[in-house]
């Protein structure tokens, strides 16, 4: 059984980055074209446009790496509350 669950967790893995990667890039595109970055012309339209794009982006990476420290969190707070029983 804990072979089975390693193999579907890693089949998982490359199914999970290509999700990421989809969701990071309709996000982006979105962010881009609420800013008006398809209709830039200039140079100043396009850093008008850039910058909230970034800040969109540096959002949501803050998110994602507070919900991962709070995942890890969870994780591992089970883990250090367990008692060790020496053998005997």
């Amino acid at each position: 059984s804990g072979d089975a669950e390693r193999d579907r967790t890693s089949a998982l893995i490359p199914t999970t980055q290509s999700a990421g990667n989809a969701i990071g890039a309709a996000l982006a595109g979105l962010a881009a074209n609420a800013a008006g970055y398809a209709v830039a012309t200039s140079d100043s339209d396009v850093l008008a446009a850039i910058i909230p794009l970034f800040l969109t982006g540096t959002i949501a990476a803050l998110g994602a790496s507070a919900c991962a420290f709070a995942m890890v969190g969870r994780i591992q707070a089970p883990l250090a509350t367990e008692e060790i029983v020496p053998s005997s």
